[in-house]
């Protein structure tokens, strides 16, 4: 039997358009999120039918993340009807795991025999430029380049080793490891498409990475699908 055990998902979003020209207005953004993915499991089982249980085992996992994002752009009119975005955002994430683990079995072994902790940070600060254009009356074309200027990952992991002593796990050891890694990302492109059904209503579609160098496998084929992400807007 698996149980969703998640407490509080949280998020939040503020953002401020500034004018700072005829053509041109800055907006910041501010996010915070908290996603909580825990769960547990248990297994009962009766090996012979006569009503007690033979082996009860419980796994406990914690899954939480804590996002913090904040980002300024620069949104200037050019020539017609094309929009240019320049904008640098700042991340930083902190994901915690945590297993445990427990078993009995009646007469033989009982007790906790893991307990794993996995923490990561991610990050960063990224510099995206993009353009969006009114190619015709209800449809728009964006192509946006994104780069990290730094990204750091940062991992620490405490492995807890237990053996059995008699019918009881104890602890035998704890293991701990710190990795850090320093990204070199390469600039990534996006195409993307909006089209407008009918007023304030758009369906934007994301389409995959590196899209026009790859010909989406009709020409790498290498095998991909052609939209990494489609939404339903409606603004108003």
């Amino acid at each position: 039997k698996i149980e969703d055990d998640a407490g509080l998902n949280f998020g939040f979003l503020t953002r401020l358009k500034n004018p700072v020209g005829p053509r041109s207005d800055l907006f910041t953004t501010l996010r915070f999120n908290i996603t909580d993915l825990s769960s547990k499991a248990s297994m009962r089982v009766d090996t012979d039918g006569d009503g007690t249980i033979d082996y009860d085992g419980t796994s406990d996992r914690e899954n939480e993340t804590l996002t913090f994002t904040a980002d300024t752009a620069l949104n200037t009119r050019t020539i017609g009807n094309t929009l240019f975005i320049t904008a640098i955002g700042f991340v930083y994430s902190e994901n915690t795991r945590d297993a445990v683990e427990k078993v009995d079995v009646p007469g033989v072994v009982t007790g906790q025999y893991q307990n794993d902790e996995v923490e990561t940070t991610n990050y960063g600060a990224l510099l995206n430029l993009a353009l969006e254009h009114q190619t015709f009356k209800r449809m728009k074309s964006r192509l946006g380049l994104s780069k990290p200027i730094w990204q750091k990952i940062d991992t620490e992991t405490i492995d807890r080793d237990y053996s059995e002593s008699g019918t009881t796990y104890q602890l035998s050891s704890t293991g701990k490891t710190e990795t850090l890694i320093d990204l070199n990302t390469p600039v990534r492109t996006n195409v993307g498409l909006a089209f407008e059904f009918i007023d304030n209503l758009t369906l934007d579609a994301l389409l995959q990475t590196d899209v026009l160098f790859t010909g989406t496998g009709l020409l790498s084929q290498i095998q991909e699908t052609l939209a990494t992400q489609v939404g339903l807007h409606y603004y108003w």
